[in-house]
């Protein structure tokens, strides 16, 4: 987990409107490992296996980017998050932004000659998603907290957050069995 100023980015790589940027400056962004096990079973192409862990994974993540939201409203401020797999423009095959560009500006790692967003721990094995928010956060440089370790979110986020995070995503849990 990571946060970003999303002053940061090129508006040509943000397909949101100028004013919701406005409204929503900083970026929190929250990566997931995927399973070794599962990635190193592939061979030629995807398997069945990857496929389902990969829409799993993707799940979770808009699920924690929707508790993080939730949290932060509940303390007064605007919150967005935004879906960790999405495409917007078929042509250019784009999402809402590029959660990886978002993801090196907080910190979690940079672009591989792969393309992909490396982090120095789980190397391009990661999943992201990103929030946007009016939340003042701390951005003075990158602010790397690590990849998704829900210990980790009292170092990086206000006071209060947390408690508020915590209690939502545990409803949360309770209500989905």
């Amino acid at each position: 987990m990571g946060v970003a100023n999303l002053r940061s980015l090129g508006r040509d790589e943000i397909l949101l409107s100028p004013s919701l940027i406005e409204h929503h400056p900083f970026s929190i962004s929250v990566g997931y490992h995927l399973s070794d096990s599962i990635l190193e079973g592939i061979e030629n192409q995807p398997t069945p296996h990857y496929f389902h862990h990969y829409q799993r994974v993707n799940i979770l993540l808009d699920t924690i980017g929707l508790v993080l939201t939730s949290a932060i409203q509940d303390l007064g401020y605007r919150a967005m998050p935004i879906p960790a797999s999405q495409i917007v423009d078929w042509k250019t095959q784009k999402g809402h932004l590029s959660h990886k560009h978002v993801a090196r500006l907080a910190g979690l790692g940079w672009i591989g000659r792969n393309n992909l967003l490396v982090n120095e721990k789980f190397g391009s094995r990661i999943r992201l998603v990103t929030l946007l928010t009016d939340l003042p956060l701390v951005t003075e440089g990158p602010q790397s907290m690590g990849l998704w370790v829900l210990s980790r979110l009292p170092f990086c986020l206000p006071a209060g957050l947390f408690q508020n995070v915590r209690r939502t995503f545990i409803t949360f849990v309770a209500m989905s069995n």
